[in-house]
């Protein structure tokens, strides 16, 4: 792999160097002197005030508790204005503002939603700035030209590595089960398949003698398509599209294939067949859900170590697994405002938060593992609990992987929608609750769903 990308670079330097100006100095640089008379004409402006308005879901993290904002102010002079907004409805928003001329100068976007934004024009392309700020290509966990890019021209950088799924666990209910887990440093590390975690979560479901629930196994409901739901799929062979999604030119979905129902089959009997996990209505109604509340033994959640820090004890352990191993390609970027009046700062913004070693480093010391120099960062990080989720995250990927035995049989998930992305979430989500509530059964679910969006597909693509 080449160290950098050239594509643009030679004919870029022969024009203006402005951009390079924004990415790569924290201060201007000396400019020509003019005329003395000119001079005592001419006042000098003072120096501008930039400020950027950034968007995202994450509330305080890029501030108090990551200090990434902070950083990026202090190392440029630039200030930021955070914009949080709820994850919820916050992608068909910025689309609005977007279009709308309203958007912020810079702004957290998910990979799921990539085919709608790429193509739109709306977002700045970042080729030239990223050959300009000399990164090596690398030192990223994965190639921006294929993670963030579409025909070829980078459009976002990732602001972690696709965070990897992994199980977590109340310790003191596990133990009472007896069952020993593959955690982290164990002879057994990452060997269980699905038929070991459903045994597990069924001996830690417990049932008042009236059959109600007591203690669900598993904390979790899966009444939309998610990473969570999608990296079981992916390990048990299923697909969410064919080949074509890598570059945003599928044409069908395969949700109807059997690898894929067999798993979503699994996935939702756990709360319609199985009764080890809740209903929707019943995780919905405990505040902040039955895991924590401590209703549940385990839940799927994440490699951000600062997302899972509760107040009981926890075991964790990787994904369990059927046909391979799995990680995503694809995860939370950033991305500047091809309209933004601070176009340059924006970039630098955006490049920034994903390559500044500063930055990451306290980013992967809280919260998950960089996109940039990943190894380098969880190498650095002080020894504890959140060093051992980031090994653990980095386990089955060749050449990042302490454990290089632990990285076969492998394959990387694909983890965006395609061009249709908005419909192909809303009409999963209807597809799974269908399967919920007894409406279907998770084969003519399927079926249903893939009928209905091939053919919003292929006249999209008409």
């Amino acid at each position: 792999m080449a160290k950098k990308r050239d594509m643009n670079r030679r004919d870029f330097l022969r024009g203006s160097a402005g951009l390079a100006a924004g990415i790569l100095a924290t201060a201007c640089a000396p400019t020509a002197t003019a005329p003395a008379e000119e001079t005592a004409a001419e006042e000098m402006p003072e120096e501008m005030e930039i400020e950027l308005a950034f968007s995202h879901w994450w509330g305080d993290y890029f501030g108090d508790v990551t200090q990434m904002i902070p950083i990026f102010t202090e190392k440029t002079g630039i200030k930021v204005q955070e914009q949080p907004s709820p994850f919820g409805g916050y992608h068909d928003k910025l689309l609005t503002q977007l279009v709308g001329g309203t958007a912020p100068d810079a702004f957290l976007a998910d990979t799921f939603f990539n085919g709608t934004f790429f193509p739109s024009g709306l977002w700045a392309p970042l080729d030239e700035a990223i050959n300009l700020a000399d990164l090596d290509i690398e030192k990223f966990a994965v190639d921006p030209w294929v993670e963030t890019a579409y025909e070829g021209t980078v459009y976002a950088l990732s602001i972690f590595l696709q965070e990897a799924q992994l199980i977590w666990i109340n310790k003191e209910m596990a133990d009472e089960t007896g069952i020993d887990l593959p955690v982290w440093g164990s002879d057994h590390f990452d060997t269980w398949h699905w038929d070991d975690f459903h045994n597990f979560i069924t001996a830690g479901t417990k049932r008042k003698d009236d059959g109600t629930i007591e203690q669900y196994g598993f904390g979790q409901v899966y009444s939309g398509m998610w990473w969570g739901p999608h990296s079981w799929i992916h390990q048990n062979g299923g697909e969410l599209f064919d080949e074509g999604i890598w570059t945003y030119q599928e044409t069908e979905t395969l949700i109807h294939e059997p690898q894929f129902v067999e798993m979503m089959d699994n996935l939702l009997g756990l709360t319609v067949r199985d009764k080890v996990g809740p209903t929707m209505a019943a995780e919905e109604v405990v505040e902040g859900g039955t895991y924590r509340s401590q209703l549940a033994m385990s839940r799927l959640g994440t490699s951000a170590f600062v997302d899972n820090v509760l107040d009981f004890e926890q075991y964790v352990i990787h994904l369990p697994w059927t046909l391979r191993k799995g990680h995503g390609i694809g995860a939370n970027h950033n991305a500047a405002n091809a309209s933004s009046e601070y176009l340059e700062e924006a970039i630098q913004l955006v490049i920034m938060m994903a390559t500044d070693w500063e930055m990451q480093q306290q980013y992967t010391n809280l919260a998950g593992q960089s996109p940039y120099e990943t190894v380098a960062h969880i190498e650095a990080a002080p020894e504890g609990p959140a060093k051992d989720v980031d090994l653990m995250a980095i386990s089955r990927i060749e050449g990042m992987s302490t454990i290089p035995e632990n990285t076969e049989p492998f394959a990387w998930r694909c983890g965006w929608y395609g061009i249709e992305p908005f419909v192909f979430r809303d009409r999963m989500a209807e597809a799974m609750q269908e399967v919920l509530l007894g409406e279907k059964t998770t084969q003519e679910a399927m079926d249903d769903a893939k009928a209905e969006f091939d053919a919003h597909l292929a006249e999209a693509r008409s």
